[in-house]
């Protein structure tokens, strides 16, 4: 059995193309101009991955055709679709035999869903119904070769030994943990939030790749095994007490334990409803414990930490704008003036521009936006020297044809809805660190190794400079509505009904937002282009 080679990516090709070899095959995970580093790792491993498993699995040395197309579209960084044949739609037969073949892919770790999920179904049920049947019959086949042998022992411990048997034994659950975790990640794909792309919402990703996770960390059982509230809490006793992480040795954090236990839950949930399991709840299993022990290390690590943590000054910004292009100043001057992190100005549009507010008409450059997953309204006054870029940046994503205002020369968008990490573009960009053949490096990155004792803080800390100044002078609801935070989609903050009767300060907040253009005049002046 052959096993691939863990190695780096390679180095891309002339034009750019990045093509590791994978077993016998060499693969395109995609183009430097167009993915980034870590989505074309993604695709690396994940075909490493599969072809690990399909060669222990059907004893091959090399890509079985059955399974390369499915690689290749992994490479693409496409979304894997099973394509039901149509004979199979109106012979229950075939269809039975092609939802076998489905588990068999999910079984290697694809995450794959069916073009016509109706189809699957009736072949699932054709086959549960045959494999009933076996098990029926071999129950029947025990019991009578057991029967034989209940004269010889006392009548008690027979009686004993009934009374701890199901009182049907057709009744059980045959279906295993395995198969229930691929029904359940079908049905958060099917039924889970769609952004606009069609993609899932990054929440249901993150329960599709914990599930995922949970076959790779635990056995498969019998789903049947679990009928008991101390059988099923065991399970959760192992989360429970955060284990230890074959990654990095040490124990997992709190939050990984919580979303494990979160994911399995709603696991076991979702077959306890559904009417395709013959399992239920065990009782008293709302009790169980779903809270991650604290551990001594947690302490430690709480003892020192402040509540706020350290920004970038005026300087330390021009130092870092000296630094960029254009576009990099545009994204560096409307994150620092709008308060806003990847999530937000990777979504901004030209039409979220304005020369003049669009309510009250008061002159000005204005970027009003609401945030697209908690939807709370925001609207900034721009820095004469930002709305400079700010109107650059959108005759620029114009004349691309682009609706996103930050968009590479090619037109696409730097904030990629599609991928698992939509902001990898820009963190890469913020503080990329040259690791193995990678030598690219990031802005502040580069700037912390030339200069001595330059903080290296994440991308998403620039949000935090204004209204931390702001909020000691013109205090919480100014600071508030300049973060765009706890302002619910009609303006209220929090939903109090004093919002809804008196205005918010919004003329206020840009005020207070004019007011610190001197403070930022280092950091301005760095924005100017030539």
């Amino acid at each position: 059995m052959r096993k691939s080679y863990r190695g780096a990516l390679p180095k891309p090709d002339k034009r750019g193309y990045v093509r590791p070899k994978i077993g016998d095959k060499r693969f395109t995970v995609g183009n430097v101009r167009h993915v980034g580093d870590a989505e074309m790792e993604r695709r690396h491993d994940a075909l490493r991955d599969l072809f690990d498993r399909q060669c222990e699995c059907h004893n091959l040395d090399h890509w079985s055709a059955a399974i390369l197309p499915y690689a290749e579209k992994i490479a693409k960084g496409d979304r894997l679709i099973f394509r039901v044949s149509e004979f199979a739609k109106d012979h229950v037969g075939q269809a039975s035999e092609e939802a076998q073949h489905l588990q068999e892919l999910r079984q290697l770790g694809l995450d794959i869903s069916a073009d016509d999920p109706t189809a699957i179904v009736r072949g699932e049920k054709e086959f549960q119904d045959l494999l009933r049947s076996k098990v029926r019959e071999e129950v029947a086949r025990a019991i009578s070769k057991t029967d034989a042998y209940f004269d010889e022992f006392p009548s008690g411990l027979v009686q004993r030994l009934n009374s701890s048997t199901p009182s049907d034994e057709t009744k059980l659950e045959v279906k295993t943990f395995y198969q229930a975790i691929d029904a359940y990640r079908s049905h958060r794909m099917a039924t889970g939030k769609k952004q606009d792309n069609g993609n899932a919402s990054p929440s249901v990703q993150n329960d599709l790749r914990i599930s995922k996770r949970l076959k790779k960390e635990m056995s498969d059982f019998a789903i049947w095994e679990t009928s008991d509230k101390n059988q099923l809490d065991e399970l959760f006793a192992y989360w429970r007490n955060r284990p230890v992480s074959k990654k990095t040795g040490d124990r997992i954090s709190d939050s990984h334990s919580k979303h494990t236990m979160n994911t399995l839950w709603s696991i076991f949930v979702f077959i306890d409803e559904s009417s395709r399991w013959n399992w239920e709840l065990p009782k008293g299993a709302g009790r169980i414990d779903r809270t991650p022990i604290s551990l001594d290390s947690d302490r430690k690590k709480r003892r020192s930490r402040r509540i706020s943590q350290s920004i970038y000054d005026p300087d330390q910004l021009a130092l870092i704008a000296k630094n960029l292009d254009r576009l990099g100043k545009l994204i560096l001057g409307v994150s620092v003036n709008c308060a806003m992190q990847p999530a937000e100005i990777g979504r901004l549009e030209v039409d979220d521009l304005y020369t003049a507010h669009p309510e009250t008409n008061v002159k000005g450059d204005w970027v009003v936006f609401d945030r697209p997953k908690t939807h709370e309204y925001g609207e900034w006054k721009l820095w004469a020297e930002v709305a400079e870029l700010a109107a650059w940046g959108r005759q620029r994503a114009i004349t691309l044809g682009c609706d996103r205002l930050v968009v590479t020369e090619t037109g696409q968008s730097w904030y990629r809805e599609d991928w698992t990490h939509p902001a990898t573009n820009f963190c890469d960009w913020w503080q990329e660190s040259p690791a193995n053949k990678n030598h690219k490096c990031g802005v502040v990155t580069k700037l912390s190794r030339e200069v001595s004792g330059f903080p290296r803080y994440t991308i998403k800390y620039l949000r935090k400079i204004l209204p931390t100044l702001v909020r000691p002078t013109y205090g919480n609801e100014i600071a508030d509505l300049i973060n765009a935070r706890k302002v619910d989609r009609h303006g209220r903050v929090s939903g109090r009904d004093t919002d809804r009767y008196a205005d918010r300060l919004y003329d206020e907040a840009a005020e207070a937002v004019l007011a610190q253009r001197e403070h930022f005049r280092p950091f301005l002046d760095a924005l100017k282009c030539d």
